[in-house]
């Protein structure tokens, strides 16, 4: 009996055991598995293993030696029901939890391939030379990609500021002294010149006034007056200006600047509203909008067809170079292109190649077909050095034809005085004594006129010694300086001449210039 007793004991604590085991799976009910959890449910899986074994072999011997086998064998069940329940739920936890770290593997897998980074184009930074109504897009572009990067150190900063300004504005910042300290001295300088909200608002309104008008009916020409329409006054809405309520104010002056058939819509149009409702500027802005993609499709569809025709009644129209070969001895009158062209002192070019060119202007609204003779090069650079413009005052709010125009630079196009007289629009600018005048043109404003120096130059002569031989001396005669003019120029003139071949009587390297002042520079043609 004592070892029947001593059996029953070691049996109830393998019982006490197993129950442990299952509460402490009640205890993982619900909860998300830590790898410590899992791992402490495997090595408790691998104990409940050999304790079956263990109760296994003990509950065999009370078999054999109890007289009422029945007792034992209930026990059996019991104990056998609840072991298999336990690892059963256990077995069920740990695949639980496998599924769970798969599926957090995929997400974030999955979350990775999403927040992988991608390569964006390069953005350009924006240039600024000067103009205020360019001012407010060049600082907030510039502040969020430059000057707030934490990523990029000051000196860094200064060489993208230094790039981004040209003209006008670059000199504002050309005398600081190139280090990663200046560059907040360099960032006031031009936010203390330019950030002046007072002066902003009045050049977005002076581009409102002087907004270019829409001549003839032109989809190009219309979309870029709403664009600058849009541009101006969403400046001027940031600077805190009632722009809100300048509908009838903006809706008159804006049609004063489009052309007639447009103008002509627009009144249709208003006509069929009610008198009593209000027109405001949004609604004229849609209607402009409606109205140039109007005329685009139908300048397309004119394209279209102008194609088709020009392809069958004329195909040596896709030819715009033609090589031609007889001989012509006068420019004018020759429809031929092998042509002899005389210049400046007898010099003949010879010209084998023609092409139409078709020239407009950015807008589009102005048009002009050419026939040009083809050269390799027409002149040298022009202007002959760079120009400082620094006390021209140009004004901010119109728009140059060649915004460069102070830089030497190739001639591309000579164009004849026909196109010239059509391309000037009957309105210019003086800008002062000693400074040029900006004429208006089709093109846009150019610049023209004397420009005050301290450098002499002599435009007289020029001598380009392909041996880099040294020329001895000055023997040009006077009457051939004067002999086309010879009732303009005078005595004065001919103390220039003589003082120009006393400053090149000795020898000299090639291609020098010589420095005269003419006393009567508008009546002498050619001389500067």
């Amino acid at each position: 009996m004592s070892e029947e007793r001593d059996l029953i004991k070691k049996r109830g604590s393998f019982k006490g055991r197993l129950t442990a085991f299952v509460t402490f799976l009640d205890s993982l009910k619900d909860k998300v598995l830590s790898s410590c959890d899992v791992s402490e449910l495997q090595l408790r899986m691998g104990k409940m293993e050999s304790l079956y074994e263990q109760y296994d072999e003990v509950q065999l011997r009370l078999e054999c030696i109890a007289d009422d086998i029945k007792v034992h064998n209930s026990e059996r069940t019991e104990f056998e029901s609840l072991y298999y329940k336990a690892l059963s739920r256990a077995q069920t936890i740990l695949n639980d939890s496998n599924k769970d770290d798969k599926s957090m593997e995929s997400c974030k897998s999955t979350l990775a391939s999403i927040h992988k980074p991608v390569k964006l184009p390069t953005i350009q930074l924006p240039k600024f030379s000067g103009s205020y109504c360019n001012w407010l897009e060049f600082r907030d572009t510039f502040t969020s990609l430059i000057h707030n990067n934490d990523e990029i150190d000051e000196v860094n900063k200064f060489h993208y500021l230094r790039a981004s300004l040209e003209g006008p504005a670059a000199v504002i910042i050309k005398s600081i002294e190139f280090s990663s300290s200046n560059y907040s001295v360099a960032w006031s300088l031009l936010l203390d010149r330019f950030d002046n909200k007072r002066l902003l608002a009045q050049n977005h309104v002076s581009a409102l006034y002087h907004i270019d008008a829409v001549t003839k009916e032109s989809s190009v020409a219309l979309k870029g007056l709403i664009d600058q329409l849009n541009k101006d006054l969403r400046a001027l809405e940031s600077l805190g200006e009632p722009v809100k309520h300048w509908d009838t104010f903006l809706i008159y002056h804006v049609t004063q600047k489009i052309d007639h058939r447009t103008y002509r819509e627009w009144e249709e149009f208003k006509g069929r509203i009610d008198k009593e409702s209000s027109i405001t500027f949004d609604m004229f802005m849609q209607f402009l909008r409606t109205r140039a993609d109007l005329i685009e499709n139908l300048e397309r569809l004119r394209t279209n067809n102008n194609s088709q025709t020009a392809g069958r009644s004329n195909p040596r129209i896709k030819s715009m170079l033609a090589n031609q070969s007889n001989n012509s001895s006068s420019i004018e009158t020759a429809p031929q292109v092998n042509k002899s062209i005389l210049g400046i002192n007898n010099v003949t070019s010879h010209v084998g190649k023609t092409c139409r060119v078709k020239m407009s202007s950015l807008d589009d609204s102005f048009n002009y077909d050419l026939h040009c003779l083809v050269l390799p090069f027409i002149t040298s650079e022009v202007p002959s050095r760079e120009i400082n413009i620094n006390n021209f005052d140009l004004p901010s709010n119109i728009t140059l034809a060649d915004p460069k125009f102070y830089k030497p630079g190739d001639v591309d196009l000579l164009i004849g005085a026909d196109l010239f007289w059509k391309l000037l629009v009957s309105q210019k600018l003086e800008l002062g004594n000693g400074k040029p005048i900006l004429y208006k043109t089709h093109l846009g404003w150019i610049v023209s006129g004397p420009i005050l120096t301290n450098d002499l130059k002599c435009n007289f002569c020029k001598d380009v010694s392909h041996d880099h031989k040294y020329v001895s001396s000055f023997d040009l005669p006077e009457q051939r300086l004067c002999e086309k003019e010879p009732s303009i120029l005078g005595d004065s003139f001919k103390k220039e001449t003589h003082c120009c071949q006393s400053l090149v009587s000795r020898d000299l390297p090639a291609s020098v210039d010589l420095g005269i002042t003419p006393h009567e520079p508008d009546k002498l043609l050619g001389l500067g």
